[in-house]
């Protein structure tokens, strides 16, 4: 009897939750896209570009495009660029489906180029997975946007990755055909995964290549340049915004020490769990498509 009381002490239960169970992370989220696995064809790349990319109108008539990077609970961030919303009081958000939400903007920032915008939703929307490694010069890449009021995507490669950002975020040249309104929407790699958002397209009225530390590059370069669209890498969303937390803590936040990395990682992962017993704890352990493994102890949950 001893034994089997211990052992019930002892004894952990691991939940298995959809999205739609009374779960809530109390740092990031983990995102999920409609597919996430090596050698997925063109065909799924495109689908994935449709689930997560959203229109936004602005009170001044303006349309463009934005991504669907996070969820918690029934709040989604979209992020988009600062020239989307520049001088925009108000906003709304077009999702794939078809439904109009009017959004809230939390976050912008000029130099960057960078917003975010938030809005409500009990429906349950895909949103994008931030790629696993680095990309490199001569990676194939699909981009996509809308384009008076149809979205597009398009195929291309990267053709450039600065050391040096632009004063203005800028870092990734790519080959893809960007047209207006396909600002903010997302770039992604071969295996679906988000990579940056489009930001500026190719052969601008007003070319500007002002390096971060205030240099320039010769005019040669410049030419060059110039033929390129320009992408902002996607870890510069949890620069605006920390909460965020897209990228693992010890890589986005090199300067922390150990104790505040194990903090950071652990609201990473660290969930509420309510029931008629009352609120406890769990951590996510694993994740399959939309669902997740959360473990728990065993006492609490019974």
């Amino acid at each position: 009897m001893k034994s089997r009381q211990f052992f019930v002490n002892i004894l952990i239960s691991i939940l298995l939750i959809s999205p739609a169970s009374p779960l809530f992370l109390t740092g990031c989220s983990l995102p999920f896209s409609a597919q996430n696995k090596d050698g997925i064809s063109p065909q799924e790349l495109k689908d994935i570009l449709t689930q997560i990319t959203v229109k936004i109108i602005t009170d001044n008539n303006g349309t463009a495009s934005g991504t669907l990077i996070k969820k918690e609970g029934t709040i989604y961030t979209v992020i988009t660029n600062h020239h989307v919303v520049y001088q925009s009081k108000s906003f709304q958000v077009v999702t794939p489906d078809g439904q109009v939400y009017t959004a809230k903007l939390p976050k912008a920032d000029p130099i960057q180029d960078l917003a975010i915008l938030k809005f409500s939703s009990d429906n349950n929307y895909p949103v994008a997975t931030v790629a696993k490694k680095a990309i490199q010069v001569g990676d194939q890449v699909l981009a996509g946007g809308f384009v008076k009021d149809k979205l597009k995507t398009t195929k291309g490669k990267v053709e450039l990755i600065l050391d040096q950002p632009l004063l203005t975020g800028h870092q990734i040249g790519y080959s893809n055909k960007i047209e207006q309104g396909m600002s903010g929407g997302a770039i992604i790699n071969n295996q679906g995964e988000i990579i940056g958002i489009n930001s500026r397209t190719a052969h601008p009225v007003v070319p500007d290549f002002k390096l971060k530390d205030g240099s320039k590059p010769d005019q040669e370069t410049q030419d060059q340049w110039v033929n390129y669209s320009w992408g902002l890498p996607i870890v510069l969303a949890d620069e605006i915004d920390p909460d965020l937390a897209l990228f693992y803590c010890e890589k986005v936040y090199p300067q922390l020490d150990i104790p505040e990395q194990v903090e950071c990682i652990a609201k990473r992962i660290s969930v509420r769990i309510d029931s008629d017993q009352g609120d406890g704890s769990g951590v996510i352990i694993a994740r399959n498509n939309n669902s997740y493994w959360v473990l728990t102890a065993y006492d609490w949950y019974s």
